[in-house]
């Protein structure tokens, strides 16, 4: 009996490695990446504007300090001139002290996708769909006023203001971060990402030329090269213009009582406004192009395999429509496939 079923074995198995294909003729896969392409340059107080909104009350509250130095005023200039100035300064209507700044970019341990290819193409051996989701993280912070220093109140800071715009002489600023921990929003901290989130969708298209198929008739080791077109989709780069418009209705709220703009540090529902817009919101997709190599192996009667590819990712222009956010570096994907 143990003969006979040891007899049946063999020939099971002989029947699978006969009616195995000698290699894959259609596979799907799963793989790790790690992501080199992208860089952003850190940039810091780059200032927001508000059109609509006129600080006419700048100085209001502080009228005696004023009066005390109304002599040493320039030329026949009054107080009332002054705040009138103040309130005409195309500078000082169209700018007020909130100032973002950005740095640390940096990528994320999160980077995972797919492909699926088809083999034995005549002339071109290989086609392949490849996709990739990546996370990356920076430091986004807002700067804001939060009180006045009284003290600083004087001739030539008033005239220094006048002709700079510059606020941080006479109010004392305080600063936010615009990060998901700080905003109660660390549901990604398990993966590495606390600070400002930055992801990435990406789908390539290749055609695979093997440059080794050994053996000849199994090609359980495959070195190839190819090349394709590239797209990419993120979410958007936090700028100056995009917390306008977020927060635009939260300033209209305040009016035109300045001072009001220092409860936007404790405003957390309007900070978390600002995160939860950035990691729901989409950028226009960008294109490109890669050039591929890699390889395959696949173990014998089982219809799995491994890889290992490495991309050169081109973009034809910038991974942000608003910000210098280059592109162009290696993309490197390990994985395990299923190959019949």
């Amino acid at each position: 009996m143990k003969k006979k079923l040891t007899a049946i074995l063999a020939a099971v198995v002989c029947c699978l490695i006969y009616t195995t294909p000698s290699h894959a003729l259609v596979g799907a896969s799963l793989h790790w990446g790690f992501d080199f392409t992208l860089d952003m340059g850190d940039v810091y107080d780059m200032p927001l504007s508000f059109d609509k909104f006129e600080p006419v009350d700048f100085f209001d509250d502080i009228q005696a300090k004023i009066d005390s130095f109304e002599d040493s005023l320039p030329g026949n200039m009054t107080v009332q001139a002054l705040k009138d100035s103040i309130t005409n300064s195309t500078a000082v209507a169209n700018t007020l002290p909130l100032m973002l700044s950005r740095s640390g970019f940096t990528r994320s341990p999160i980077n995972f996708g797919g492909k699926v290819f088809i083999d034995e193409i005549p002339v071109i051996d290989a086609v392949e769909v490849s996709f990739n989701i990546g996370a990356w993280e920076y430091l986004a912070s807002l700067k804001y006023p939060n009180g006045q220093i009284k003290e600083n109140i004087t001739k030539d800071n008033i005239n220094a203001f006048l002709k700079s715009g510059n606020y941080e002489n006479i109010l004392q600023m305080d600063e936010v971060d615009l990060t998901l921990d700080n905003m109660g929003l660390s549901y990604l901290k398990l993966f590495g990402i606390s600070k400002t989130p930055y992801t990435k969708f990406q789908i390539d298209i290749s055609i695979r030329k093997n440059i080794i198929a050994k053996p000849d008739k199994t090609k359980l080791f495959k070195l190839y090269l190819g090349a394709g077109p590239s797209l990419h989709m993120g979410t958007p780069i936090i700028t100056p213009d995009f917390i306008e418009d977020v927060i635009q209705s939260s300033l209209e709220a305040a009016g035109t009582d300045f001072y009001k703009l220092g409860d936007i540090g404790d405003q957390n529902d309007v900070m978390e406004m600002v995160v939860e817009e950035l990691k729901d919101a989409q950028k226009n997709p960008t294109f490109g192009m890669h050039i591929l190599a890699g390889i395959m192996v696949k173990i014998p009667v089982i219809p799995l395999g491994f890889y290992f590819d490495s991309k050169l990712m081109i973009p034809f222009s910038d991974m942000d429509d608003n910000v210098k956010l280059d592109g162009l570096g290696f993309l490197l994907n390990g994985g395990i496939a299923l190959a019949i």
